[in-house]
């Protein structure tokens, strides 16, 4: 159950002189007996990502592996729904207390990787990827049939190159699910790769999208040993490559709409590299060193962007919780180049992934 809050919350309640992951303040904040630490977690972290040098470091990794858990759990569910699947708890939605396990969102209402990846596993029609048949599938929780839909997958190596492409029409029942098609074996992968799939109606007009980022060597859980609270890995992943990808730049503008006590803005990221942007997080502080404004909700967040493409996210927020300060957008990224990137309006780039 580790949610890893991140730093901007941690510093608010663990000192700086114990933030790091084995603490005896880290573990006063996580659970009793079983929960006590966060040592699974931590891991299953530095043999899937790479060793944490930092504790920045250690945080967006950290992002990641509980965006790519919380997202698979809750799409498990959907693509099995009424049949294999009869229902799931996520625990919870927001700690009583400052915690580092068991919330959606943190006590300071902080949405980070646990957030965005659910937020994504349950959009009302869903294209997913599934691990366990490496194939394309549809999840439709609305009451309404789809058809003329077309269902696209795109995979990348971590140099940016495409090494696959197919796209297949599609339809999918009301409240139903759709498996599209699978995909096949391919050659000359690098060790960690990209998934992009796209989700557009009859119109072309894209209803969905969602990244995945796998390897060649995959997660080999040991049911054997399997525990009520707890499945131990025989052997793990590796995204350890992620942390040398190469270098891509974003240009970032936004455009505000203010109402009578709440604003909304459409910024719009487009990355201008030549290879994956990963993990790109978007924040809106009050005022260029001011907090970031909560609570405030995102479209998206933690997001991948091929070479070339763009996306708008929205972002509201009460004017209130901003101290009615003008807001100052912050876009960070795994491998952005902050002398490459460029900003319209008042905007600024954080650090890339902290070795």
């Amino acid at each position: 159950g580790p949610s890893i809050p991140p730093y901007e919350s941690l510093v608010k309640f663990i000192p700086k002189d114990s933030l790091w992951y084995t603490s005896a303040d880290w573990n006063y904040h996580t659970g009793t007996t079983n929960f006590g630490t966060t040592k699974v977690f931590n891991e299953a972290l530095n043999a899937r990502y790479g060793q944490s040098s930092t504790i920045k470091n250690y945080i967006a990794k950290a992002q990641a592996q509980n965006y790519e858990a919380h997202r698979a759990m809750m799409e498990a569910y959907g693509l099995h729904k009424y049949r294999t699947a009869t229902g799931v708890v996520q625990w919870m939605g927001s700690n009583p207390w400052p915690g580092l396990i068991w919330h959606t969102y943190d006590y300071y209402l902080y949405p980070a990787g646990t957030y965005f990846g659910m937020k994504k596993s349950m959009e009302p029609l869903h294209i997913m990827y599934s691990y366990a048949s490496h194939s394309v599938n549809l999840i439709n929780s609305l009451q309404e049939k789809f058809s003329g839909l077309k269902a696209e997958a795109t995979i990348y190596n971590l140099d940016g190159t495409k090494k696959y492409f197919n796209s297949v029409a599609t339809s999918v029942d009301a409240d139903g699910t759709q498996k599209c098609f699978a995909l096949p074996a391919i050659t000359g992968l690098s060790t960690t790769y990209f998934l992009k799939l796209e989700l557009k109606n009859a119109a072309g007009k894209i209803k969905d999208i969602n990244w995945y980022w796998l390897s060649t060597k995959p997660d080999v859980l040991n049911w054997k040993k399997s525990k009520w609270y707890m499945t131990p890995e025989t052997s793990y992943t590796n995204f350890s490559a992620l942390q040398n990808i190469g270098k891509t730049a974003l240009k970032v503008s936004y455009q505000t709409e203010s109402g009578a006590d709440t604003t909304r803005h459409a910024v719009t990221i487009t990355n201008t590299g030549k290879t994956v942007a990963f993990q790109v997080h978007l924040r809106a502080l009050k005022g260029k060193d001011g907090d970031d404004i909560l609570p405030v909700i995102f479209s998206d967040n933690y997001l991948e962007l091929a070479p070339g493409e763009t996306r708008v996210i929205h972002c509201k927020y009460a004017d209130k919780d901003a101290a009615h300060a003008e807001p100052y957008f912050v876009t960070s990224a795994w491998n952005i180049d902050m002398g490459a990137s460029k900003t319209e309006k008042q905007s600024g780039f954080a650090e890339g992934l902290v070795k």
